[in-house]
This record gives C-alpha cells, structure tokens and sequence, in this order.
C-alpha cells in the first residue's frame, strides 16, 4: 500500500504543479518543489498528514480511524470529496457503524451491495442535498478500508 500512496500522493503533488504558474519556468520550479516535498516525506519515512479536521459533520470516522488518501472535489453547486481510512474494526463491524451514522443524519440507504470481502452502503438525504457513499473493503494487516465518497450541495 506504500508504494500506491507515494505514487497517488507524486501524481496529485505534479498534477497541482501543473496548474499553478504561468510559464514553463513558473511550473517548472513549482513541479520541482513538489516533487522534492514527496521525495522528502517519503524518504523520511514520516510521509505527508491527511487532515481529517474539517470533513464535514454528516462525515463521521470510527474512532480508530488513521486517514490514507483524501481528495477534495468543490465547484459552485456541490463541495465534497473521497476520504479512504484504516481501521481496526471487522468489516460487520464498520457496515454496522455507518449504518447507524445514516440513520443518526436523517440519511436513507439507497443500496446496499456485499460480496465476498466487501461491502457498500449508498444514501442520501431526502432532498439529496446530501450524499454518502462506504466501500468497506480487507485493508492490511487485518484492518479493514473504508473510502467514503460525501457530498453536499452549496447553500
């Protein structure tokens, strides 16, 4: 999973690079920066913090929950984003939580999948303004991956 996180973690450092400045030499020395922020987190093996702080309040982690990767998607109708985390709950375990995490903001579940080693839970509000989304799915060491995918439409 290392390996995926520095990679996921370089490409989303180069490709913000690439938006920033306005000359090649511009996004030259800012894909250089980047690039040699990832190379240092990584080489230090302290790796680069996810922050979890400002998720939104129907985006409820399990207590134990150590972030992985986050990505926020915001544009003038919708904020939202996909926040993968580790925990140390069974998989039962975790479905049960956010199954109880719905129910406590006022969310329907709209479909619910398993299969062998996984599952998924999808709702949304009654007036859709809000949607949430759980992937549970076998993480390593015997921890158990949670990517939840949330949105909300802009008041």
């Amino acid at each position: 999973m290392k390996g995926v996180s520095v990679l996921a973690l370089t490409g989303l450092c180069l490709s913000l690079a690439a938006c920033g400045g306005k000359g090649e030499s511009d996004e030259s020395a800012t894909a250089s920066a980047a690039a040699s922020a990832v190379a240092s987190a990584v080489a230090s093996g302290a790796g680069l913090s996810i922050s979890t702080g400002d998720l939104p309040v129907f985006v409820v982690l399990p207590p134990d929950a150590k972030a992985l990767h986050r990505m926020n998607v915001n544009d003038d109708n919708q904020k939202g984003g996909v926040i993968v985390v580790e925990t140390g709950q069974s998989a039962g375990d975790a479905l049960a939580f956010y199954r109880e995490q719905f129910a406590k903001n006022g969310m329907k579940i709209a479909l619910e999948s398993a299969t062998g080693d996984g599952a998924m839970l999808a709702g949304a509000t009654e007036d859709q303004a809000k949607t949430l989304n759980i992937l549970v799915s076998p993480g390593e060491d015997g921890k158990t991956n949670v990517t939840i995918t949330h949105s909300e439409k802009a008041a």
